[in-house]
């Protein structure tokens, strides 16, 4: 049989049938009598059994339930983290293209730059020189030049314009990706703290279990020590009404025979009389009457007391027990969501015939709220009392 950790329902109700078996054999081979004070007890136990089994399950399926949540938010947070990192990579290649651009273009400027300062000193060189027409002409070429320089420059700061639009709007995508990733980053955080919670209510979930399997074994262990006090005061309160009846018997017996006596003294002769009034006060006991008095009413005055002595505590064991069975029944407070509703809400017109004692009555009638105990399975005529 699986541990009581593994336990489930329907290993319950296996163990009972096989359990009910058992009974019918010893019914059928011994009597009702011989399992009439195992029954209840074996019924409670099945019971607490059960309570534990059905209790098992639900926190099982909660923890399930818990855990699948955990599995994906984590899920989540590694695909947010991979979104986090490809944004910034792409971020930094956008960066780096645009640090490219621009120092090409420094590299345009300058250079452009450079050509405009030679063609300037060339120019300056020729006016003051007076030189020929080869040096006009070379100025002529050189302004030619200037010309398709300057066409040039114009088409490069159009083009620089155009990157520096392109860059624009480049760095607005970038700023836009950047509010993203922090407004990502920003769930990513909730939903850190929102593991964080779950894993710490399925912490103190397992920890409450613990705890209420630790209380329920107290508790059963205290059960059984109660109940084998009762069955021990029931023992020992049998054993004194037993003696109290043998000493009332006793008691009773001399002083039903005290009329009798009354009327032989009217027939007794002189000698008789005188014997008789010389045993008065005196009991006269024959040795081998089986109802002679054996106590005195000392010692029977203290067998009633001790009687209600007993009578006492087997009362405030039965209460204490009553109690511990009460706090045993007492379920745990409801957390997380909730349950599905039972068949026999759901499905009213559906037989409800269920659990442990219902059974048990499937296999034997329970009579007179559970005072006696008969066979219901072939009609036997077998009875006897539950202890």
């Amino acid at each position: 049989m699986p541990t009581s950790d593994m336990l489930s329902v329907a290993d319950v109700y296996d163990a009972a049938s096989a359990i009910g078996k058992d009974f019918e054999l010893i019914i059928d081979r011994y009597g009702v009598d011989a399992v009439a004070g195992l029954m209840p007890k074996v019924i409670s136990v099945l019971e607490e059994l059960e309570d534990l089994a059905t209790r098992h399950e639900t926190e099982s399926k909660e923890l399930v339930d818990l855990q699948r949540v955990v599995d994906r938010l984590e899920t989540e947070k590694v695909s947010r983290q991979g979104d986090r990192s490809r944004f910034e990579r792409e971020l930094e290649q956008i960066e780096e293209l645009w640090r490219n651009e621009t120092q090409e273009l420094m590299d345009v400027v300058s250079r452009l730059q450079e050509d405009n300062r030679r063609l300037q000193q060339e120019l300056q060189t020729a006016k003051e020189g007076g030189e020929s027409t080869t040096v006009q002409q070379q100025q002529q070429q050189t302004l030619q030049q200037q010309q398709a320089g300057g066409s040039l420059l114009k088409k490069q700061s159009s083009k620089e314009t155009a990157e520096l639009q392109v860059l624009v709007k480049l760095k607005a995508t970038v700023e836009a990706q950047r509010d993203q990733i922090r407004s990502l980053q920003r769930e990513l955080a909730q939903r850190q703290a929102d593991v964080e919670a779950l894993q710490s209510q399925s912490d103190r979930l397992a920890r409450m279990n613990a705890e209420i399997r630790r209380r329920h074994c107290v508790s059963k262990r205290q059960a059984q020590h109660l109940l084998e006090s009762k069955a021990d005061l029931e023992v020992r309160l049998q054993a004194k009404e037993q003696l109290l009846r043998e000493m009332k018997d006793c008691v009773v017996g001399p002083e039903a025979g005290a009329g009798a006596e009354a009327n032989l003294m009217t027939s007794m002769t002189e000698e008789q009389l005188i014997e008789k009034l010389n045993s008065e006060g005196k009991m006269i006991i024959d040795r081998s009457d089986p109802n002679r008095p054996r106590f005195t009413i000392t010692e029977l005055r203290e067998v009633l007391m001790e009687r209600n002595e007993l009578k006492t505590k087997l009362i405030e064991v039965e209460e204490e027990l009553s109690v511990y069975r009460q706090a045993g029944d007492d379920d745990a407070p409801v957390q997380g969501p909730i349950n599905k509703e039972p068949d026999e809400k759901l499905y009213p017109d559906k037989s409800t015939d269920i659990g442990i004692k219902q059974f048990f009555r499937r296999k034997f009638s329970l009579v007179g709220n559970g005072q006696r105990l008969r066979r219901g399975g072939n009609g036997g005529g077998q009875s006897g009392k539950i202890v």
